[in-house]
């Protein structure tokens, strides 16, 4: 077989770039069956789309041979399915399909973490028993503290008031089995009074998510990295100390492959929970629900086998000695610095980066229409992640698939599934520097939606400092957007105890509306290579504020919904009205 041609570089959009020509090749022999999953278009079409795979024949875009189900998940319109390249390449082109790509896991990828009065809101980088998560601080005040920081004086000193704080909301922890136990989640600051975690039987849905008999969900800890990980990420969205919704019912379901539950179709799983919650009596209503994702999908791509890198709505050509990843194509020289390498290879040019899936865009998708609040991490490896009109969204890595005989593009400044995925609040690390700025390592850009405390924040552990209130249990400090997601997850969680039928799109307003404006730090974006880590990369300056709805003493009145006041047009003076008779 003749070897591609090295493709002439140009300045065509990617969407346009003329490739090589493929006529004189052939397929490989290699025609191993591997895991896709199909996304139909409209879920009317799975019956028949089911028959159609699923028997021998099939219409003119279907495999003559009866296909093998992977996975089925009547609940959604991704289905499972073990193909060749080929056979997917064929299916793709049926009218009822919407897009059909490997598992994210068959493509190497992985799903990984990306995180009262008191005189030590402690920026410093050591725990001691008595830090309190700084964030709390910082985003409840609204304004910075004069040499606050790690590199200046560690600890500031104040009250916080915490009204609101999520009572009669349902805070969904999507992430490592968190221990029920610990202090930071009892019902009471001192740790007594039980817990408020629900240890909720995720595998009663499994008829309506997978199609299959309902079984028990099993919250055993396995994973001690992943769970660590839980356990900070939920201390600082509903922990009494660290935390921000300190009465809010507490979720956990975990997306990692290291679950003994397995880690397919979580948010599946929670979207059937939440349209099967009862009527809360207290309200009159169901609970809201609010998930957080402190990770996303990781994927890695050898330099040394792309044809094609664009840049900046631009075509290059072949990597070669005489280019390099880091200046040429958009990678930060801070990957190679801080060891954002894949370290389970040898090729130098091997580089992570954060990933799209469009099967899990699509539950993302499904959950935001059912009226889910989701608060995802834009990811730690200081990547540029653009929305879908960005000049960088289509920045792709082109590989030729000797199977298809088509080329494969690999996006990476579109941001990581789920975090970047739409409908999903996009969330980037603030530092804990005196100089308030983006933390070098967290991707930003026009996908992110605000900014938020990742850096040296406290919040419970499985392993560190002994909690004041029961040496048996441990907090300890943690940094990333996984710290800094948690934040504004909280403090969503806290305006929903007043706006219980906020919308997902109402929830994203009411965040940017009540954000502090112009407080980061933001040297020159600039053009490539991105030379100054702490560029907000043409991301918004908004800075997480914590919103008082409930006053500090007498009653607040009910109230049902959220609408922010018109910025133009007649809004006063207001009609006064009178009751009659």
């Amino acid at each position: 077989m003749e070897p591609l041609l090295d493709p002439p570089i140009g300045d065509l959009p990617l969407d346009i770039v003329e490739l090589p020509s493929l006529d004189e090749l052939t397929p490989t022999d290699n025609q191993e069956l591997r895991e896709y999953v199909v996304t139909l278009k409209e879920h009317q079409d799975l019956d028949s789309f089911y028959n159609d795979m699923e028997t021998p024949g099939g219409d003119l875009y279907i495999p003559s041979r009866e296909i093998e189900v992977a996975e089925r998940r009547p609940i959604s319109r991704n289905t499972h399915y073990y193909l060749t390249a080929v056979e997917a390449k064929q299916i793709k082109d049926d009218p009822r399909v919407e897009s059909i790509d490997l598992t994210y896991t068959e493509k190497g990828s992985i799903v990984t973490p990306l995180g009262q009065y008191s005189d030590r809101w402690s920026k410093g980088s050591t725990t001691t028993q008595t830090d309190k998560n700084w964030g709390l601080f910082r985003c409840y005040n609204g304004v910075a503290t004069s040499n606050w920081g790690s590199d200046g004086t560690a600890n500031s000193t104040g009250t916080v008031e915490i009204t609101n704080n999520g009572a009669n909301v349902d805070v969904v922890i999507c992430d490592g089995i968190i221990d029920p136990d610990h202090p930071e989640f009892a019902v009471n600051e001192d740790g007594t009074g039980g817990s408020r975690v629900i240890r909720y039987n995720w595998f009663q849905h499994n008829l309506e998510v997978r199609g299959i008999s309902s079984g028990t969900y099993v919250y055993n800890q396995l994973d001690s990295t992943n769970d660590t990980h839980g356990t900070h990420v939920a201390g600082i969205t509903v922990g009494n100390t660290q935390g921000w919704a300190r009465k809010a019912n507490i979720y956990n379901i975990s997306p990692y492959s290291t679950n003994s539950n397995g880690a397919a179709s979580v948010i599946d799983y929670i979207r059937a929970f939440h349209n099967a919650k009862p009527i809360n009596p207290v309200t009159g209503r169901k609970n809201p629900t609010i998930v957080n994702y402190s990770w996303g999908i990781v994927a890695s791509r050898s330099l040394g086998t792309v044809y094609y890198m664009g840049l900046q709505g631009s075509t290059y050509g072949r990597p070669n000695a005489a280019q390099s990843p880091v200046t040429d194509y958009g990678w930060s020289p801070y990957r190679a610095q801080f060891g954002l390498i894949a370290a389970s290879v040898s090729d130098a040019n091997t580089m992570l980066y954060m990933s799209r899936d469009s099967a899990l865009d699509t539950d993302v998708a499904e959950a935001t229409a059912a009226g889910i609040i989701q608060i995802g991490a834009a990811g730690n490896f200081y990547m540029y992640n653009d929305v879908s009109t960005g000049i960088n969204y289509n920045n792709a890595f082109i590989v030729p698939n000797f199977v298809t005989l088509t080329y494969e593009y690999y996006y990476y400044m579109r941001g990581p599934s789920p975090g970047a995925s739409p409908g999903v609040i996009n969330v980037s690390a603030i530092d804990s520097t005196v100089l308030e700025r983006k933390a070098d390592y967290s991707n930003a850009g026009p996908r992110t939606d605000v900014f938020a405390p990742g850096s040296n924040i406290t919040s419970s552990y499985l392993t560190g400092t002994a909690d004041p209130r029961n040496a048996s249990y441990y907090i300890a400090k943690s940094s990333g957007t996984s710290m800094a997601t948690p934040q504004v997850t909280g403090v969503l969680a806290c305006a929903l105890e007043t706006y219980q039928l906020m919308t997902p799109t109402e929830a994203l307003a009411y965040m940017i509306n009540y954000s502090s404006k112009n407080q980061l730090s933001n040297p020159a974006d600039g053009a490539y290579p991105f030379i100054n880590y702490n560029s907000l990369l043409h991301g918004p300056n908004y800075f997480l504020k914590y919103k008082q709805e409930k006053l500090t003493n007498g009653m607040t009145y009910p109230k049902q919904n959220y609408n922010i006041r018109p910025t133009n047009g007649r809004t006063y003076p207001r009609v006064k009205r009178r009751l009659l008779g």
